[in-house]
This record gives structure tokens, sequence and C-alpha cells, in this order.
């Protein structure tokens, strides 16, 4: 019970600790007891240790169980070795041990997270023939391979199947369709999606909003990032530094100073406190059109929050002096950079 509840909060040394202090009072570890040593080092992602007593579990004579196999192969899941979680369920269906669907989307899911989409796929096809049926933690870890590569297209494709087989996709998996599509610019296809998921009850979260909008800025879509930031307010949800300064950007980039300067007043009055991307952006877009009053005034407003200029800041101040031919201004704050 000791070992159990150590391994439960991932506790590997502690539960190394008490399985020794058992043998040393002459009790017998049982395969339960060597599953739990075995489980507190997967919950920490730490291959060796799994390993180390899978094989004394073997030394000693004890049968390695269902449990003992699945809690190894998670160990190199966790530790985003695909390859390492593969072999050992390559060994649990040679050994005739049917693997259980948990071990299938352990296996799926470390290859997802490293958008290897292409070995995703080979295991959940092996998912398939093996006679399991799939779920939700399968395709989303599917959808959110393709979403890492920005396959908007894989990422759509594999969220129709999980509605085909009749499986209710979460906000996770709207979530990286959404955000494949914004790695694209499409924001078309990603307000598609968002209004998608508000259509079919799903609540979007803070993340889910912030794709589109920053899919929208990215497309110079200053009104229609504008729009969903006030979507996402009207909805409860406050927007962070993301989504503010998504918005900031976009109306620097479409040239409308007024609105950047008034969203980042917006910024300050939510209580959001910008980042120097956010001040950096700002100074940009007043040093490009040839403010330097404000374009310096924002950069000490910047120091006086305790923020560092970054080389960008510097070469925005730099290149907005060099425009107006202020050569030795120019000069002065690249000395200050250096």
């Amino acid at each position: 019970a000791v070992i159990n509840s150590y391994a439960t909060v991932g506790g590997s040394l502690l539960a190394e600790a008490w399985f020794e202090k058992m043998v040393c009072a002459e009790v017998v570890p049982t395969a339960i007891t060597y599953n739990a040593v075995i489980d507190s080092f997967s919950k920490l992602g730490d291959v060796e240790g799994a390993t180390r007593w899978h094989e004394r579990m073997q030394q000693e004579g004890v049968m390695p169980t269902e449990f003992s196999i699945s809690s190894s192969l998670s160990a190199a899941a966790r530790a985003g070795d695909g390859a390492g979680a593969a072999a050992i369920l390559e060994k649990m269906l040679a050994s005739g041990r049917p693997p259980n669907l948990v071990c299938f989307n352990a296996v799926i899911s470390a290859f997802a997270r490293t958008g290897d989409t292409g070995r995703a796929e080979h295991w959940f096809e092996k998912l398939r023939t093996s006679g399991l049926q799939p779920d939700e933690v399968t395709f989303t870890a599917l959808i959110d391979s393709c979403a890492k590569r920005g396959d908007s297209r894989g990422a759509v494709t594999w969220l129709e199947t999980m509605v085909a087989e009749n499986l209710s996709p979460a906000v996770v998996s709207y979530t990286a369709v959404i955000d494949s599509c914004a790695k694209r610019r499409d924001s078309g296809q990603a307000v598609r999606w968002l209004e998608e998921m508000i259509c079919k009850k799903i609540a979007p979260d803070k993340i889910s909003y912030n794709s589109v909008i920053n899919s929208c800025a990215r497309s110079g879509e200053a009104s229609q990032a504008m729009l969903w930031l006030e979507r996402m307010q009207s909805e409860s949800l406050a927007p962070d530094k993301v989504s503010f300064t998504a918005v900031i950007d976009s109306c620097v980039k479409e040239g409308s100073l007024a609105s950047a300067e008034r969203w980042f007043q917006r910024m300050l009055a939510a209580g959001v406190l910008p980042d120097m991307i956010a001040f950096t952006t700002l100074i940009t877009g007043f040093a490009r059109k040839g403010d330097m009053l404000r374009a310096e005034r924002i950069f000490h407003q910047a120091s006086a929050a305790d923020l560092v200029p970054d080389v960008a800041c510097y070469n925005a101040l730099i290149d907005g002096c060099a425009r107006r031919g202020a050569v030795d201004l120019a000069s002065e704050w690249n000395g200050k950079m250096m």
C-alpha cells in the first residue's frame, strides 16, 4: 500500500526505498509490488528506471503482467521515445499477449507529439487490425499530429472520421484543427471551424480564440481579429497578451496606428501586462511612420516597466531614425544597443 501510494504520485525513489525495506524484512515481492515500482518510474517518463525494474522482476522469476509491460511502454511514450514504445508493443504482439487500447494510444500519441504522422497512422492501422476500436484519445492524437505539421487537410480528415465513428470531438480536437488552419494562414477555414464548434454547442477556450485571432492578424484582417477578440470577451473569456498583441500587430500592419494604440490602452486597462513583443510592435509602427517622438516615448514606457529591449526593438528605432535622415540619432541608438 505504501509503495502504491508513492507510485501514484510518481515518487520513484521512495517507492524503490520501500521495496528494498520489504526485501530486508524477508517479505517476498509479488508482481503487484514490482508493478507499483515500475509504474512510479513510468509516471516520470523514466525509461531507464522502468526498464531496470522490469528486468529485475524477470531475473527474480516473477512473471511480468500486462500492467508491467504497459507501464514500461508508457514510460517510453512519456519520454517522447516513440520508437522505444513501439518496440515494446511489437514484443507484446509477437508474444501473443494482446495489447489494450491504452498501449496503442500511448504509442500513437508518442509519435503524434513529434509530428511523425506517418508512424502514428501506421500504429492506428495496427490498432484496427488487432480488433480494438479507437477512441477520442486516439483521434485527438492524430489530429494534433497533423496540426503540428500545419497539415490542415489531414487534421480535418481525422476530425471528420472521428465524427463518422460516432465519437464526439472535444475542445482540444477542434482547437488543433483551427491551429492547423492558422499555421497555413488560412483564416477563412480557421473561422469556419471555430463557428462550427459554437454551432455544435462546444464552448471554445482561450486557445481556440487566440488561434483564430492570430490567423486573422497574420492574414492582414485587422477588423476580423478585433471582432473575434471582442467575441471572446463577450463569452466571459479574458484575453491575454497573445490575444491583444495579435490585434495590435494587425493594426500596425494595416497602418492604423491610432487603433493599435487604442488596443494597447485596452490591454493595460484589462490588467494585462504587455511584454517586449507588444511594445516593439507599437514602436515599429510609429518608427516606420517617422513619428520618433511616440516611438521613443513607448520605448521609455517599456523600460519603466523593467522590460529589457531586444535587438528587434533597437533596430526599429535605428531604422526609423535612418528613414528621417537622423544619422546621429540612429548612431546613438546603435550605441545603446551595443
